[in-house]
């Protein structure tokens, strides 16, 4: 899950060159690590495990409020957040899962009416970050392994003024996202806010930050893949990911006449390179 453009490329190629290695080699110790390191990239390609190699829905699912046996925090543990979470790591953030999906959130407003709700998706908190209710900041996990954006929706009460934010991370658009943020409220919830749709790496430094400000009064940030495409960061790929680069910046808006410039940069660097 979380793959960027770059990573699942490598993974892909790693993948091409295991397949070649396990037919060119007879020793079986090394034909068993190459089959498992397979398996684990075709795992992390499909979502299923995160970073570390852990089970994502296993991992969930070691919170107290999981299908683990064990039993649910009170009402007490769940106000401190003093409960046994579910760990996982994905694209080197760590996130916390306080309600796996399938499990029952529940709570009590602010008015003193109970609340409950079956989950749709992973549910917890950026481990480490610092929201605008003082607690960290919340995240929605979703099932999809190509995103490489985020989209932070700007939560409101009742008087409509903003709240704290809910980050949907596993999305493949807007509109999914704000699907999925609406299906884990009951029918009828209004606290869906501004959503900000923002890119990975630029999400992962603003998560830095303590945000006491709703995201959708942040300034025009920048494509941050378009300035690395620009800069020349990524000439060091090989011809078939540079060239998925290139179509995907043509998606972003970029000149064609910028983007014919970049590409003869890019073939400059790889012959002075081989020079």
């Amino acid at each position: 899950m979380a793959l960027d453009f770059n990573t699942k490329m490598k993974l892909l190629q790693e993948g091409a060159q295991i397949k070649k290695d396990l037919s060119a080699t007879s020793d079986l110790s090394k034909k068993i690590k190459l089959v498992e390191r397979f398996s684990f990239i075709r795992k992390r390609i499909r979502g299923l495990i995160d970073d570390n190699g852990n089970n994502i829905t296993e991992a969930a699912n070691t919170a107290a409020t999981g299908d683990n046996g064990t039993p649910e925090p009170t009402e007490k543990q769940k106000l401190a957040g003093n409960y046994k979470k579910g760990d996982i790591t994905i694209a080197g953030i760590d996130i916390r899962i306080e309600n796996p999906k399938g499990s029952t959130r529940s709570g009590k407003s602010k008015d003193g009416k109970e609340w409950s709700i079956t989950m749709k998706h992973h549910y917890g908190d950026f481990k480490g970050s610092h929201g605008a209710d003082g607690d960290p900041i919340d995240v929605f996990v979703g099932d999809s392994t190509e995103f490489d954006s985020v989209y932070i929706i700007d939560q409101v009460g009742k008087d409509g003024s903003f709240d704290e934010h809910k980050v949907m991370f596993g999305f493949d658009s807007l509109a999914e996202a704000r699907k999925a943020y609406l299906s884990n409220y009951d029918a009828g919830w209004d606290g869906l806010g501004d959503i900000t749709t923002m890119k990975l790496e630029p999400f992962k430094k603003w998560l830095k930050s303590t945000q006491t400000k709703p995201a959708g009064q942040l300034p025009q940030l920048a494509n941050n893949f378009l300035d690395d495409y620009r800069s020349g960061r990524l000439f060091n790929l090989g011809p078939v990911p540079f060239s998925e680069l290139i179509l995907q910046a043509e998606q972003e808006g970029m000149d064609l006449d910028e983007n014919k410039e970049i590409v003869t940069r890019y073939i400059k660097h790889h012959q002075q390179q081989a020079a």
